[in-house]
């Protein structure tokens, strides 16, 4: 108890030093701004290594690494590019980010002690829940800064091919230990790719880009876990067709 205790204690700081730093990167001046996100994600990353430091022993404890460092890096690039936010919202998006950020080191946690007892606990399936939505906000924050890099799309397009790339093949680890799942992390980051493309040309808001992109992922990820549990159901498909027949109400007349 006490050990557990310990590592919570760790958690907390860390995700207190996210927190602060976030909050220490949108205040910093523009002209240092970008070296203020270099130090910050460095920081950060340093702290919540650190705070799992415990698990570097473990087999498999690198999987939910990778979602842990996009986190720290969208987080703290939206700070770079989204400059103007007045001082609440601020507050409220780095709080949360770090609320974000201690729920993905407990549920890491989860994956060390299942991985250590050769089976699923009962926090395993809430935390893999929470991998999904959190891979899901990743991709809602990284998609935002991606359409707002002024820089060439053929330079876009591949980070965002790796991003979701890195996302799927780390869910599916996360989702099922003994399978790899490379070719369908492969074809869900191409699928969404394509998707990126065309929505570049439609004249829209880039949230409602980036909530489409979400989307599309929830539906890969869930069609492909439920093809390798042989569970899909008909109704499934009614699911994922609502889901972008309401997106395309939003983008057409919001």
């Amino acid at each position: 108890m006490k050990y557990l205790h310990d590592k919570r204690v760790g958690f907390g700081i860390a995700s207190a030093v996210f927190t602060v730093t976030v909050v220490a990167c949108f205040l910093t001046p523009p002209e240092v701004k970008l070296q203020g996100v270099g130090i910050g994600i460095i920081v950060a990353l340093l702290a919540s290594l650190a705070a799992v430091r415990y698990s570097f022993t473990v087999k498999g404890f690198w999987r939910p690494l990778p979602i842990l460092f996009l986190l720290v890096i969208s987080s703290f690039f939206f700070s770079y590019f989204y400059q103007n936010l007045n001082i609440k919202f601020i507050l409220f998006l780095s709080v949360f980010s770090g609320a974000l950020n201690y729920i993905m080191l407990l549920a890491s946690n989860v994956f060390v002690v299942s991985v250590e007892k050769g089976s699923d606990i009962p926090l395993t399936a809430p935390a893999r829940t929470f991998m999904l939505l959190l891979c899901q906000h990743i991709i809602f924050i990284s998609s935002v800064i991606i359409f707002k890099v002024p820089v060439p799309f053929y330079v876009q397009l591949p980070v965002f091919f790796i991003t979701i790339f890195i996302l799927a093949k780390s869910n599916f680890s996360l989702q099922k230990i003994n399978q790899r799942f490379l070719w369908e992390s492969f074809f869900v980051a191409m699928f969404l790719s394509q998707a990126y493309f065309c929505l570049a040309f439609v004249r829209t808001e880039d949230i409602f880009r980036a909530l489409v992109l979400v989307a599309g992922f929830y539906v890969c990820i869930n069609a492909f876990e439920t093809l390798a549990n042989f569970s899909f159901r008909k109704k499934q498909v009614l699911e994922y067709v609502g889901i972008f027949l309401a997106l395309a109400v939003m983008i057409l007349f919001v």
